[in-house]
């Protein structure tokens, strides 16, 4: 019989990319939470891989419902929640509500069920605000300088407190800068944009160094994480352990859409950006985690989906 394991966030662009990652490896996937906006003109990405799908917003009631409909899952994966920093400064509250309230919920599920569903919550790197060193390790200071960083570290507070007290298996995945095909938002959509327009300008100073981990890679690691949630709550880093500067990340993009464009930027950095970010993944690696997807194959795949996706 097959395992399950329920995925909420479905309709976003992390929980798209598990609820593929764990159909292919043989789960049924229940898919949990409420289509954004921005995604209903567009049929759901995971239609024909889910068992199931239940849209509504995250709480133990409606976690319950998917249990009577379609059994307890081995693992839920907790993706729903506050998006980008962005976000939380313009509304704090509902960044609260996504990130904070809705771990509560799910929390508060597994201890209705005796402990039973392993939790994986992919927090974020914006807990370390502005790291004293590279790279940037598990034990290093969480001093969040955005309410998107301090809500996740709240978030993360919470499941350490569920987990001692009542002894649910939960790991933590602290997700450096994610990208790949399906974000339609953020710094790559907003450079193929502007390189399709020929106006090639950004926040910033261009020397701003972020840890980019594919999406493909990033499920990966997820999988594994399943299999390490313990009452100790265990927390690795989600990178690649390199860095590369944003001009030299747009500038590999902007050459699919011009040879010769390159970035220029504002000089001005938006609130709650650290100039610095890489992982130390020693402790991924030794749950058994390799990176594999090379940054060049990985922005020549977002390319190709974008220019996919601009012709819909």
């Amino acid at each position: 019989m097959k395992k399950s394991v329920f995925i909420t966030g479905i309709h976003g662009f992390l929980g798209t990319w598990c609820a593929s990652h764990f159909s292919a490896s043989g789960f049924n996937v229940i898919g949990i939470g409420r289509p954004a906006a921005e995604n209903k003109k567009h049929p759901h990405p995971g239609n024909g891989i889910l068992s199931g799908c239940i849209d509504g917003d995250i709480t133990t009631a409606i976690l319950d419902a998917a249990v009577e409909r379609h059994g307890l899952p081995l693992a839920l994966i907790h993706c729903a929640g506050g998006s980008s920093v962005g976000f939380s400064y313009e509304n704090p509250k509902e960044d609260f509500l996504r990130t904070v309230a809705s771990t509560v919920e799910v929390l508060e599920f597994s201890r209705k069920h005796a402990a039973s569903v392993r939790i994986v919550y992919p927090s974020s790197a914006a807990v370390y605000g502005v790291p004293e060193r590279l790279p940037i390790s598990e034990d290093s200071p969480c001093l969040p300088v955005s309410p998107y960083g301090r809500h996740k570290y709240m978030a993360e507070q919470i499941c350490r407190s569920y987990a001692t007290e009542w002894k649910i298996p939960i790991a933590i995945i602290r997700f450096f800068s994610l990208y790949g095909e399906g974000l339609g938002k953020q710094l790559l959509w907003d450079a193929c944009h502007k390189a399709m327009r020929g106006e090639f300008s950004f926040f910033g100073a261009g020397n701003e160094i972020r840890d980019w981990l594919s999406i493909r890679d990033a499920v990966r690691l997820i999988a594994l994480a399943v299999d390490h949630a313990a009452p100790d709550c265990p927390v690795s880093n989600g990178g690649t352990g390199q860095g590369m500067s944003v001009k030299d990340m747009l500038t590999e993009i902007g050459r699919f859409f011009h040879p010769d464009i390159s970035p220029s930027f504002s000089g001005k950095s938006k609130p709650g950006d650290p100039p610095e970010q890489v992982a130390d993944i020693s402790r991924a690696r030794n749950w058994g985690f390799t990176p594999l997807v090379k940054i060049q194959s990985g922005i020549a795949s977002y390319v190709e989906w974008f220019r996919k996706e601009f012709e819909r």
